[in-house]
């Protein structure tokens, strides 16, 4: 396939599919991290930010894929170009 060739960017499905490997990894990481006892502080913070981290993560391949497959212009987009509030 030509996105598996050097120099070619690679797909929407390919970039959606790193995201997903990226989540497993973290969650990977995340558990050897985290003690098998008791939980400090700092435990309680790695769990807050995997879990935001995750959040967003899907939130973002969701988002994406509802826009693909419904062929729209993601909202954030811009549809032409912003004018400036004023000119000096």
């Amino acid at each position: 396939m030509p996105e598996d060739q050097p120099g070619h960017p690679p797909t929407l499905t390919q970039r959606l599919a790193a995201i997903e490997r990226l989540e497993a990894k973290l969650v990977e990481k995340a558990h050897t991290i985290l003690p098998k006892g008791a939980v400090n502080i700092v435990d309680l913070f790695i769990i807050g930010v995997t879990q935001r981290t995750l959040s967003q993560s899907t939130a973002i391949r969701t988002l994406i894929a509802a826009a693909t497959s419904r062929r729209r212009r993601f909202s954030c987009a811009p549809r032409s170009r912003p004018r400036c509030a004023s000119t000096v």
